[in-house]
């Protein structure tokens, strides 16, 4: 089974399938090698991936191989970029519409 992604800002119709953008659905199989959607591939605009069943046992050797994060960054030291109050920004925006409404 394939499945079928609309990465556009479009509404995508593949057949009687209608996909908003960022919404996913599983692909008719009559669609499946339609050169229409492989452009649309090509172009980013879909994502077609192959849904593979998971096997037995795949979820336990992906832990057993996955090392520990000994440097993980706790949420309180991260960095974020000083903001200005939000009264100061929505001075400055009120100025700009009005300085943009202005006839010359």
């Amino acid at each position: 089974m394939k499945t079928i992604t609309n990465k556009g800002n479009k509404i995508l119709h593949v057949g009687s399938l209608m996909l908003l953008p960022e919404e996913s659905h599983e692909l008719p199989k009559e669609y499946e090698n339609n050169p229409v959607l492989d452009f649309f591939a090509k172009r980013g605009t879909i994502c077609i991936t192959e849904d593979v069943p998971p096997q037995e046992g795949a979820k336990d050797s992906v832990e057993e191989n996955t090392p520990p994060q000994d440097d993980a960054k706790d949420s309180s030291e991260e960095s974020t970029p000083p903001q200005e109050p939000a009264g100061e920004a929505a001075v400055d925006e009120k100025e700009n519409t009005r300085n943009s409404t202005r006839k010359k």
